[in-house]
């Protein structure tokens, strides 16, 4: 009975605490769009006495919305793309391969994820600015491949390691090279792996910021440094168009999150397959 008491108990609070954490974050949010919409206000009023799309005009005139769009997408994509590229093979070879060393070098893999971004970013933006780099997308890809490259291994790994080792014996024995093992048989037996890493990648990329932002320029900013920038940089900016750009960088961020659940789901991705 007493054990029944205490489920009892910690299944309500359970309940009580996650609900009222929803209801603040929801609060938040909907207070960042009414606020976005609202054009007066009285003293004491949950709610603005009128609405409009006065900000919003205002947000359209003040920023490209399209072009920050675009840089913030582009961005995003190549850094996935490039880092895809070097974290397949690098997670193939330390879940496949034993090597002097390997323990080191998987630690040295995963270590941007485990350390604070700023802590190598400034040597980082310090080494893209000696190369002449700086605020350009090239330079802004390079930065945000660091802990993306990490974030990708991490991810692929178990699915690389649940492929036993005499699936390679096997092909090497019907006369398959490495190049043909890795595109016929590797990569297809690990799409879900590929595809989790990459939309999970994507989300991540979005919210970054400290990276970007120390070698980004004007041309080259994304959403959520010009969110930044609005708020402290010098000069006045109504906080209805800083909260009307916070809307578009949320909803851009939850589509993603969505996608990569309903998508990023290695159960429902080998339904589909």
């Amino acid at each position: 009975m007493n054990i029944n008491k205490k489920l009892g108990f910690s299944g309500v609070m359970f309940y009580v605490v996650n609900i009222i954490f929803m209801i603040n974050v929801f609060g938040i949010l909907l207070s960042v769009i009414v606020n976005s919409f609202g054009t007066s206000w009285n003293k004491g009023t949950w709610l603005p006495d009128s609405f409009s799309i006065k900000w919003w005009d205002y947000l359209a005139g003040y920023h490209d919305i399209r072009h920050l769009l675009w840089i913030t997408m582009l961005i995003t994509l190549l850094t996935v793309i490039f880092s895809l590229i070097i974290a397949y093979p690098a997670a193939y070879v330390i879940a496949k391969r034993r090597f002097v060393g390997k323990n080191i070098i998987t630690t040295l893999f995963l270590l941007p994820l485990l350390i604070p971004p700023i802590s190598y970013g400034l040597p980082l933006a310090i080494l893209i600015y000696k190369v002449k780099l700086a605020t350009t997308i090239a330079g802004v890809v390079i930065v945000n491949m660091v802990p993306t490259v990490s974030f990708m291994i991490l991810v692929i790994m178990p699915f690389i390691e649940q492929i036993g080792d005499n699936v390679e014996s096997a092909s090497r024995m019907l006369g398959a090279n490495k190049l043909q093992f890795f595109s016929r048989i590797l990569i297809p037996l690990t799409i879900p792996g590929i595809l989790s890493a990459s939309i999970l990648s994507i989300v991540r990329v979005i919210s970054l910021f400290e990276l970007t932002f120390l070698v980004c320029g004007a041309k080259t900013q994304t959403l959520i440094v010009t969110l930044f920038s609005d708020v402290n940089s010098p000069g006045f900016r109504p906080y209805q168009m800083i909260d009307a750009l916070a809307v578009i960088f949320f909803l851009l961020t939850i589509v993603l999150a969505t996608i990569s659940m309903k998508v990023g789901n290695p159960t429902s991705i080998y339904s589909k397959i």
